[in-house]
């Protein structure tokens, strides 16, 4: 993401913000990079809160702001998720304009926050997403999904507090997840309604490398000047950055010339649990694009080059996003067949004895059995006897 027109403006440090992000923490960090790039878009999404806009003017019924709901999703303590938010939470915590939500979080303390803040915006850490929802129920994920919606005010009633009410108000979330956690705790109908697709759901279940020590990698020595850099880069953004974007003609014709361009071309394939937030992808598309820009640029005006690049990135995590919701469904036991394919696959043959030790905490034997059965019925795995036991393993797709 390098700068692509203009000269640098003489206030910032970083000639562009998120490739000195990434530049600060790829080398030191075992996180994948899909983690790390939007923990840097958050962090920038949170600096410019409601502060920039995509007006009606090219949106027909809306004002799009550039804030974000991003969910890291893997396995516990596997991919460093905590560890990539980590990174932008550390910056945003030296930036005395923005307010941080509450570290123990419900529906009501969350929106008392957002009040009792000067615009009335705050960014949001869960490492447990299921800390942000189960305190509050449904009651969380319906006011979550009208925040995102950028009203231009919200009104509420509390036993405690009586009535209060935000103008523009704001939330810019980054949490943390597993797969198990969301097939097991987040319904279908979040998932094919309204929150889940007001979200951006990073999968990933490998980190980049393995590495303890860091004191020699590259960049180690520069480490506190690019962190103070990218402080100083925040501070700017949170008080300059300020208006309404413009979109060039070059990328509004790419994306709707009236009978054609990238937005007509957008397919949404019916039946999906990708569907809802396939119908909102153009929107995730105007967030990013917005960021990418102002990670560059104090000008206001969208490019082709903003919109192709945030497109990319969206295609580029969409492949693994639909693993997220591998598990949600009438199935219960959909992750656990996954878990048995993957533990035959690494093993190469297993027996059905060690099998029935390694999953016994998911079913009774009987159910594995007919699980195992589902699973050679479907290809998945092959059986075959020797000397009167039963192996299992993986067969090629």
């Amino acid at each position: 993401m390098e700068r692509r027109n203009g000269e640098m403006e003489a206030t910032r440090k970083c000639t562009n913000w998120l490739k000195t992000y990434l530049d600060y923490t790829l080398p030191r960090l075992e996180s994948p990079e899909s983690y790390l790039l939007f923990s840097g878009l958050f962090a920038l999404a949170a600096a410019l809160r409601r502060k920039v806009i995509i007006p009606k003017e090219y949106l027909g019924g809306y004002d799009c702001p550039p804030h974000l709901y991003v969910i890291l999703v893997g396995p516990a303590g596997a991919v460093r998720k905590t560890t990539a938010m980590n990174q932008a939470i550390d910056l945003l915590a030296q930036v005395p304009a923005l307010v941080k939500g509450p570290n123990i979080v419900t529906q009501a303390s969350l929106l008392a926050r957002i009040v009792e803040s000067e615009d009335n915006c705050v960014y949001l850490m869960s490492t447990e997403l299921s800390d942000l929802i189960m305190k509050s129920g449904p009651e969380m994920y319906q006011f979550l999904t009208s925040m995102f919606d950028s009203h231009k005010s919200f009104e509420s009633t509390t036993i405690g507090r009586g009535i209060e009410f935000a103008e523009k108000p704001c939330i810019n979330m980054i949490a943390a997840t597993t797969p198990e956690w969301v097939a097991g705790n987040m319904p279908e109908e979040v998932i094919g309604g309204g929150f889940a697709s007001r979200c951006i759901f990073l999968f990933e279940d490998t980190p980049r490398f393995k590495r303890l020590l860091y004191h020699k990698v590259k960049y180690a020595s520069s480490l506190l000047s690019m962190e103070s850099d990218l402080v100083a880069d925040l501070k700017y953004i949170s008080s300059n950055i300020h208006g309404d974007f413009t979109i060039s003609d070059e990328a509004a014709e790419f994306l709707d010339n009236g009978t054609g361009g990238w937005y007509h071309e957008q397919k949404i394939p019916k039946g999906s649990k990708m569907a809802s937030y396939l119908a909102r992808k153009h929107i995730h598309m105007f967030k990013l694009a917005m960021l990418l820009h102002v990670a560059y640029s104090d000008t206001l005006t969208i490019t082709l080059q903003d919109i192709k690049e945030a497109i990319h990135i969206l295609d580029s995590i969409e492949p693994r996003m639909i693993k997220v919701f591998a598990g949600v469904g009438k199935n219960p036991y959909s992750l656990n067949t996954k878990s048995i394919v993957a533990f035959i696959l690494d093993r190469g043959k297993v027996s059905m004895a060690d099998l029935l030790r390694e999953f016994e905490s998911i079913a009774e034997p009987t159910k594995l059995n007919e699980l195992l059965n589902g699973l050679v019925a479907a290809k998945y795995i092959k059986a075959e006897e020797a000397g009167g036991t039963i192996y299992f393993s993986a067969m090629k797709l």
